[in-house]
């Protein structure tokens, strides 16, 4: 009993790990494995690593086949963007099976990633996807190129944050002869899924650029639904769908998707290829537009692989960083926040409150010192307080009245000075006898009874200010 095609097409792969193609690249490895061709992990005996895609051998036995398929690195080498992976050598292997030599890439397939996440991915990423697959687009069209096979699985994120399109084996050059009539193998040239209406009904003159939008509205409704556009049980019905029934709008679908969003998609969608956008220059500026309601006006940005548990598609290291497209300018989103701004912040905060505490102890310390020194009106310098300083040392002590200011009171009575004291009247003496000499006395003086007196206030010894003040 003979294995089934895919047994077989696996068993013939997993032989040819270990062996040597053309005495200089040895296959170590299988990093996947397609209808048409399987993937391998290679070194050159220069120690240089690629990737080798190398043809199955039933397939190269058909001559238009094999054209189509070394055609890959001319169409892909054409194409002026950092977007393509470039292939770097072609031959045939020793039983005459055609490969190519490619780039080595490190990440994940969007197919992968969206598994991985469940099946769907955050609309912001899915936007930023969007716009990066439009750049290369716009080059390719730019260059007479039509891929005609955009999907998530021909869609891949480099460790270094660089989105790849994958397969360009069956896209079209389109060339200004009209007779160059391409294609006869309808089942390659495409995958139903992804197929625009004019391409399910085979009509190769029609297919242009915006096939290609078509197929990136078709990968939109995918990654944000988790859905096809049309869901069918076989591929034959699928493709049927295809190229007789209009797509679904996104909005049945996904009722909470915004509507700039699920227009976009819709139009991309459009079962007439004019109704479509004309241009993917337009669908980007379109997805640009609609990114404001997404990301909150921050610009687009799609990180790559991070999980510990990410696969690596073509390197065998773990994907444990964040990075973002190189072929687009970048900013930090809300929740990830610029840590120099935040910086930033912290200084700003902590020199406006310490400024505030010392304005504060300022304001406390001029409060204190004039509190300290204010004193009646008349008394304006220290010469003119030592007399009164001198007088209230010979004073009765006084129970600290207050003086009451000199414009609702009669003023006090002024204080005795020192050098002039109060006397009080005594008894007049006897007049003396005749003849006999007068002796005269001092005058007795008596203190006057204490009186209570106001008293001048003076600055405490303590004050942080002295008199001079």
């Amino acid at each position: 009993m003979s294995l089934p095609l895919a047994d077989r097409v696996t068993e013939r792969a997993e032989a040819r790990v270990g062996t040597t193609l053309r005495g200089k690249w040895k296959l170590e490895s299988i990093l996947g494995s397609g209808g048409m061709a399987t993937v391998y992990a290679a070194t050159h005996r220069n120690q240089a690593r690629g990737a080798i895609k190398l043809l199955h051998p039933e397939l190269a036995l058909n001559a238009e086949v094999t054209t189509r398929f070394l055609r890959e690195g001319y169409v892909a080498n054409s194409v002026d963007h950092p977007g393509t992976v470039k292939v770097l050598d072609d031959d045939l292997t020793e039983d005459g099976s055609p490969f190519l030599v490619m780039e080595l890439l490190d990440g994940e397939t969007v197919e992968d990633r969206a598994m991985r996440k469940g099946g769907i991915l955050p609309l912001a990423e899915v936007m930023a996807l969007a716009d990066n697959v439009l750049s290369v687009l716009i080059a390719a069209h730019a260059a007479g190129v039509v891929h005609r096979d955009i999907k998530p699985e021909n869609l891949f994120l480099t460790r270094d944050g660089q989105l790849k399109i994958l397969d360009f084996g069956i896209a079209r050059l389109r060339e200004m002869t009209p007779e160059r009539q391409q294609t006869r193998a309808g089942s390659l040239m495409g995958t139903p899924a992804y197929m625009a209406p004019e391409q399910a009904r085979g009509r190769w003159a029609e297919v242009n650029e915006r096939t290609d939008i078509w197929a990136v509205g078709a990968t939109l409704f995918n990654l944000i639904t988790c859905k096809h556009v049309h869901e069918k049980e076989t591929v034959q019905e699928q493709i049927i769908a295809a190229a007789t029934t209009p797509a679904p709008s996104l909005g049945t679908i996904a009722p909470n998707i915004p509507t700039s969003v699920v227009a976009i998609v819709d139009r991309a969608l459009a079962f007439e290829n004019a109704d479509r956008f004309q241009s993917a220059q337009e669908m980007q500026d379109a997805i640009l537009a609609a990114s404001l309601d997404v990301v909150d006006a921050e610009p687009l940005s799609l990180p790559i692989p991070s999980a510990p548990d990410a696969p690596t598609v073509f390197a065998p290291a773990d994907l444990d960083t964040l990075s973002t497209l190189t072929n687009r300018p970048v900013a930090r989103t809300a929740d990830a926040p610029d840590p120099e701004k935040r910086t930033n912040r912290v200084f700003v905060f902590t020199t406006l409150g310490l400024s505030a505490v010392v304005l504060l102890l300022l304001a406390l310390v001029t409060r204190i010192g004039f509190a300290d020194h204010s004193e009646p009106t008349g008394e304006t310098t220290p010469a003119a307080e030592e007399p009164a300083r001198k007088a209230n040392a010979n004073a009765a002590p006084s129970k600290g009245v207050d003086i009451e200011p000199a414009t609702t009171k009669e003023p006090p009575p002024p204080a005795p000075s020192a050098s002039a004291p109060e006397k009080t009247p005594t008894k007049t003496p006897t007049k003396p006898t005749l003849g006999k000499p007068v002796v005269k006395k001092p005058p007795v003086v008596e203190k006057s009874p204490p009186t209570t007196k106001p008293e001048v206030k003076k600055p405490p010894a303590s004050s942080l200010f002295d008199k001079r003040w």
